[in-house]
């Protein structure tokens, strides 16, 4: 969308980032509205309550798992093999623990890459900007 446009990478990466989150949190809401469809009653407390503590669980699994990741580049001695490995096995691994609570995978997923990718401090700084347009806060 914006390769015809001259924008700073970072501000690119934070769209990206921040139409990765809106997806994801569609994803979550889908998830909700079968349930009700399914089920036959739907209550607004509680799909409220269950889809900030899904969001927000996932997210927070996915910033976990990025800095246990994260350490073990640091301190343990890798080779550009075992690097390769971990970088490839870190979204699995924050994908199936967050599913394994029933919370959101996808957002695992997404706030653990973009932890990954900017650095602990950048990342929380991106997904604080994301969170209004994602609650609908803005």
């Amino acid at each position: 969308m914006l390769k015809g446009i001259k924008v700073p990478r970072r501000v690119t990466s934070i769209l990206e980032g921040e139409s990765l989150i809106n997806d994801a949190s569609s994803l979550i809401v889908f998830r909700f509205a079968l349930a009700a469809v399914v089920s036959g009653t739907f209550v607004w407390q509680e799909a409220a309550t269950s889809f900030l503590l899904a969001s927000g669980m996932g997210i927070a699994i996915g910033l976990a798992v990025a800095h246990l990741f994260y350490l073990i580049h640091r301190y343990f001695p890798t080779t550009p093999s075992i690097n390769t490995v971990l970088t490839f096995i870190a979204p699995y691994v924050m994908y199936l623990l967050a599913e394994e609570f029933h919370f959101s995978g996808v957002l695992a997923v997404v706030s653990g890459g973009c932890c990954c990718r900017f650095g602990r401090i950048e990342c929380l700084m991106l997904i604080l900007a994301c969170k209004p347009i994602v609650f609908g806060v803005a």
